[in-house]
């Protein structure tokens, strides 16, 4: 199992601002970690200045290198699970789905669980982080999306890893033009509803609480603004 401080890792990114501020306030704390986490570029050992990750975390770069980033629509939720969950829960992420221009989105997620009353034998929960896109006509662009999904056919990206942090990121075809084939934009993401599904695949007697924070932007992570 990763140490505490490996969890942390930003890629060279200070996360001592965040523990000290959030220092009174635990669930604050970890609230502000994770939107930490969302400025992380998903760069990846093998290459890190190209072909950033769109699913979970590098085990030596994490979240990536912290790079400034802007949130002009963003949503952070928390949840809770315990030994008896089983059930996926999904939420609409922004209520009014992808604004005009925008072409990038992504989750970010971090696992509170309590280790210090663990046995040697005993496990560490493991949630399912999935992005669910769900393409609409253009004319229904900016009008408010369900609070569920319609159905869950369109394009998922899906972080089933071990990891107690977990990420998944979409963006539109054009910003995946700077990609290595194939392309891994979606063509769907555009004017589309999004949901977040988070399913408990394993839940220790512990109990254990999850953040999770999403954006939507302009450019990619990994790009200037």
């Amino acid at each position: 199992m990763k140490s505490f401080i490996q969890s942390l890792l930003l890629g060279g990114g200070s996360v001592a601002s965040v523990l000290i501020d959030g220092a009174l306030n635990y669930n604050s704390m970890l609230r502000d970690l994770v939107g930490s986490y969302s400025m992380g570029d998903r760069a990846i050992t093998e290459n890190p200045n190209f072909y950033p990750r769109l699913v979970g975390t590098d085990n030596q770069w994490g979240m990536g290198r912290l790079k400034l980033s802007m949130f002009p629509t963003y949503m952070m939720r928390t949840d809770s699970f315990t030994v008896s969950s089983t059930t996926p829960v999904r939420s609409r992420i922004f209520t009014n789905g992808m604004q005009p221009n925008r072409k990038f989105v992504k989750c970010v997620f971090l696992q509170d669980e309590d280790m210090s009353s663990k046995s040697s034998s005993d496990q560490v929960s493991r949630v399912r982080l999935r992005l669910i896109v769900v393409e609409r006509p253009p004319e229904q662009a900016g009008q408010t999306c369900p609070s569920q999904p319609a159905h869950t056919n369109g394009p998922i990206v899906e972080d089933d890893s071990l990891d107690i942090k977990k990420m998944v990121a979409a963006m539109t075809t054009d910003l995946g033009l700077g990609y290595p084939q194939p392309n891994p934009g979606k063509p769907e993401l555009a004017n589309s509803c999004l949901y977040i599904e988070h399913t408990p695949l394993h839940v220790t007697p512990q109990a254990i609480t999850t953040h999770t924070f999403c954006y939507q932007s302009e450019v990619r992570d990994d790009q200037g603004i």
